[in-house]
């Protein structure tokens, strides 16, 4: 099943329980320093940080993410730097039952929509521990509620510490318990891989504040207002039903991979250099998203960030022997062609990633 239809799926699924289709903030916007990081967050953070009370609100969105942190990752199994995220959320004043609602909703669309075995999803939980200026008690309502929709507690599992919390150590942005939910692969899979993370249930109910002249210090404050929002990894929830056993092997991504490693000489230069293909493909089509959002490699700390990515991709480059224009032309049309009907502004900006290539060394 391809993203695309993933993305009609969930689009089909919330719109019918009443959830407004929202304008995606994109990868370059106003609410981070940084690249889009996640989805949904440029309506949660103002709900969050309002100080007067909001009435309820639904929405559906899918974004455009990276985060630099991931890009150190990128190669092996289900780590991209850039991907596509869905969220569908609740905002303002939840009720329980509106709570409870999130949860079944959730688990009705893995079952009943993707067809998901619900015997084969693991759900971990916030147990409890020091958060910040937090002393947090195990969330022992998502356990109840997760129970409550019809997971048995075997497959609901607490955890400590900071894994289970959500936050950016970013003045006003939101934080949160979150449950993690997991796709078990079966054991024939290693235990990197066995486990995959497709979703998570993030429960906004703090904002951060951190003062300028007390850098490392940061306090999560009680909002009036809370989100209850259901993200989904498109790419990863898309590697579990096409059963791909990397990210790197599913319908979106394979035939960018298959571009490059037509240019490579035999069977053993593919396998030799398989992580670098992937990083290569992966960062290309990161820097094509990049460039289409309209972000320059300027000197503001987006533009760093896209000029690192291009760096890398002319070390990569540069160790496969791959400088062909041919291929990088091959590439981006095909990328055009792959997600092209979703994301228009790719065809109008190839020219300029082509410019961009060339002005850094890359064709």
């Amino acid at each position: 099943m391809t993203i695309d239809k993933i993305v009609n799926l969930l689009e089909k699924y919330y719109s019918a329980n009443g959830f407004q289709k929202i304008k995606p903030a994109g990868l370059v916007n106003e609410y981070f320093r940084e690249f889009n990081p996640s989805a949904g967050h440029h309506i949660i953070d103002s709900v969050l940080k309002n100080k007067e009370k909001v009435s309820t609100q639904k929405f559906f969105v899918v974004e455009r993410c990276l985060r630099k942190m991931d890009i150190g990752q990128v190669g092996w199994s289900h780590h991209l730097s850039f991907w596509e995220m869905s969220d569908a959320a609740y905002v303002g004043q939840i009720s329980k039952e509106e709570r409870e609602n999130t949860f079944r909703l959730y688990k009705n669309f893995f079952e009943k929509e993707l067809g998901l075995d619900m015997n084969k999803l693991l759900i971990t939980v916030n147990g409890g521990g020091k958060i910040e200026n937090l002393e947090l008690a195990p969330d022992t309502e998502s356990i109840e509620l997760w129970n409550k929709v019809g997971f048995s507690k075997d497959k609901i599992i607490p955890i400590t510490g900071r894994r289970n919390f959500i936050y950016a150590r970013e003045h006003g942005s939101p934080g949160g318990t979150t449950c993690e939910i997991y796709f078990d692969r079966g054991e024939e899979y290693p235990n990197t891989l066995r486990y995959l993370e497709i979703a998570s249930l993030n429960m906004y109910k703090y904002y951060v504040v951190k003062e300028p002249e007390k850098a490392n210090l940061v306090e999560l404050i009680p909002s009036v207002n809370i989100s209850y929002a259901c993200a989904v990894g498109l790419e990863r929830v898309c590697a579990v039903l096409e059963n791909k056993k990397t990210i790197y092997e599913i319908s979106n991504i394979s035939p960018l991979i298959d571009i490059i490693n037509s240019y490579l000489k035999n069977e053993t230069e593919k396998e030799i250099y398989r992580k670098d293909v992937n990083r290569l493909a992966d960062q290309l089509r990161a820097v094509y998203f990049i460039i289409s959002d309209g972000q320059e490699p300027d000197t503001s700390t987006r533009g760093k960030i896209l000029k690192e990515v291009l760096r890398e991709i002319k070390g990569l480059s540069y160790f496969m022997n791959l400088k062909e224009k041919k291929l990088f032309n091959e590439f981006l049309d095909k990328t055009i062609e792959i997600y092209g009907v979703r994301h228009p502004q790719l065809k109008h900006n190839k020219e300029r990633v082509l410019e961009i290539l060339q002005k850094f060394d890359i064709l």
